[in-house]
């Protein structure tokens, strides 16, 4: 350790036969100055690196800020979407559920009426085919009475004669 008062410096001299210490001695305030000196230099640098590194901090926040404000646009733009949607669905809303409840009213009326056209149809139908096989049965007894009625009326004869 050195001395409180100096510093040494210990060097060797080469190229003689014994290598002799040599000591040279420092005084206290040429390394303090040393010292200091050193500091102060690193000190600069250390100053110079802070002031790039706050200059690329406002540089980040400018941009931040940047894309703030358009991120905040953009977000009160689609709430103005957002409230004309919900405006104009619950003003066309209701009235696009009167409209189809209306529609649904009309048709199922409609339904019942055809229901029972379809019932009145369906009862003059079944009259008709009754008619239809009455008047078939009809026109095949007188088909049969004209094509047999000689016979017929000859075995009618003969039947009241046998019955007294």
């Amino acid at each position: 350790m050195p001395d409180s008062d100096s510093i040494y410096d210990v060097s060797y001299k080469h190229g003689s036969e014994d290598a002799k210490e040599q000591r040279n001695f420092i005084p206290v305030e040429s390394q303090q100055n040393k010292f200091l000196d050193y500091k102060i230099s690193e000190s600069s640098k250390l100053t110079e690196k802070l002031v790039e590194t706050l200059e690329k901090t406002k540089e980040f926040i400018s941009s931040l800020s940047i894309q703030m404000a358009m991120n905040t646009e953009k977000i009160r733009l689609l709430e103005e979407n957002y409230k004309d949607v919900c405006t104009k669905n619950t003003c066309v809303g209701p009235s696009i559920k009167t409209e189809f409840k209306d529609i649904m009213s009309e048709v199922r009326t409609e339904l019942k009426g055809i229901r029972e056209e379809n019932l009145k149809l369906n009862e003059r139908v079944a009259k008709l085919e009754k008619w239809r096989w009455v008047v078939v049965g009809g026109a095949s007894v007188l088909l049969f009475l004209s094509l047999n009625g000689a016979t017929l009326i000859s075995l009618l004869g003969h039947l009241l004669k046998i019955i007294p």
